[in-house]
Parts: structure tokens; sequence; C-alpha cells
């Protein structure tokens, strides 16, 4: 009986450990954004860090991470709101459907693919509040 109760014990504590690992955020975006010119073409840059995909086992237990960023080039940059069909991508990428939201020295991004081939949008990783910096 006794020996049952501590392998019912182990098998939990081991559930609950592969249930934390496998559900953590698969990473996280810095509070900061930029605008980059380049040319005559501006950007908004946004970075943060993710979660390397695991190819085995013991990958998933070990979490390592990486920097990543993407680049949104707008068609302007003023207070208010820009439609994200208003945001080039490149051929045989999603398009964008939500906005971006410009207040000041404050950021908010709400964006979702557009993805046509099963009808769904599909929000962005980078969507949040972000506080703009100059570069």
């Amino acid at each position: 009986m006794r020996k049952r109760k501590i392998t019912r014990i182990i098998i939990l504590a081991f559930a609950v450990f592969i249930v934390i690992v496998l559900f953590r955020p698969s990473g996280e975006n810095y509070k900061d954004a930029y605008l980059r010119k380049i040319d005559n073409e501006t950007l908004l840059v946004l970075k943060g860090k993710r979660k390397l995909m695991a190819h085995d086992p013991i990958s998933i237990f070990i979490g390592k991470t990486y920097e990543d960023s993407i680049l949104f080039p707008l068609p302007y940059v003023l207070d208010g709101i820009i439609s994200g069909n208003r945001i080039d991508v490149k051929k045989g990428y999603y398009k964008y459907k939500g906005n971006i939201e410009f207040r000041g020295t404050k950021i908010k991004v709400n964006l979702f693919y557009d993805n046509n081939d099963n009808g769904k949008l599909e929000p962005l990783d980078w969507n949040g509040d972000y506080n703009l910096v100059k570069e």
C-alpha cells in the first residue's frame, strides 16, 4: 500500500514538472521599440527573447534562448493609427490585419497574420505595448 502511494506521488510530481516545462512562455518581448531610417524607408524595430526549438527530449528541459527581432516597414509615422494592411510584406507572406498605434512615446502593436490558407487571423507574438526609444 505504501509503495503504491509513493509511486503515485512520484508520477504526479513528474507530470507537474513536465507541464511546467512544456507550457512555459515561449519568449518575451522587450519593452523598447525603435524607429530606424534606411534610405527613404522608416522601419519599426521590435526585439525580444525566444526559446530555441527542441529537437530532442533533453533540449526541452534546458530552455536555451536567443534574441529575435522584427522589422515593420511603415508608410508614415505620426501620432495615430497605422492599419495593418498599409504595412508592406514580401511576396509569398501573409498580409497583416489589425493596427499599430502611436501615442507620443508609446506604441501599441495589435497585428494579426491574415492566414488565407485556412481563413484564420493569427496574432503575432510581437503584440503588446512598447516605449519608443531614439536609436
